[in-house]
């Protein structure tokens, strides 16, 4: 046990609470957008396999970054740059999620063939992150500020 410079005892901080809600409510919103998105795609040239294969895409990358926002909650007293950075992790966490079922999926489907086409696909995960990051930014971000202002 450490001590401060008065001789007592240092007080000993909570573990952090984490609440599903708040990470769950932020990758719904994601998943709708990312649906909508896929939807409006679909429209302009419809593929059946890709939607379905598409589909378990985004709900891999929810629950992906439902993970992360549980497991890395960000806190009314982060500072805005540590919000956008536990977002930006938890897109990460999205992508390698999603990685993760493109690879099963690859593994399912054709073994050795698709699994290839796979590991072709691994430098496009930067991409990836580029792309969604702003929106799972955005929706931590304006989540963040609702709670800070409403406690305050």
């Amino acid at each position: 046990m450490t001590s401060n410079a008065s001789g007592s005892p240092a007080p000993i901080r909570p573990p952090v609470e984490r609440h599903p809600r708040p990470a769950l409510l932020a990758a719904a919103v994601v998943v709708g957008v990312l649906l909508v998105q896929s939807l409006l795609s679909f429209a302009s040239g419809p593929s059946v396999a890709g939607s379905v294969y598409g589909l378990l895409g985004v709900l891999a990358f929810g629950a992906g970054v439902f993970l992360l926002l549980w497991l890395v909650p960000p806190s009314q007293t982060d500072r805005m740059p540590i919000v956008l950075a536990k977002g930006l992790l938890a897109t990460a966490g999205g992508v390698v999620a999603s990685l993760i079922v493109g690879a099963l999926g690859a593994l399912l489907l054709l073994p050795v063939r698709g699994f290839l086409a796979f590991l072709g696909d691994l430098p496009g995960a930067l991409g990836s992150v580029l792309e969604r990051g702003p929106l799972v930014m955005l929706v931590v971000l304006v989540q963040w500020l609702l709670v800070r202002d409403r406690r305050a």
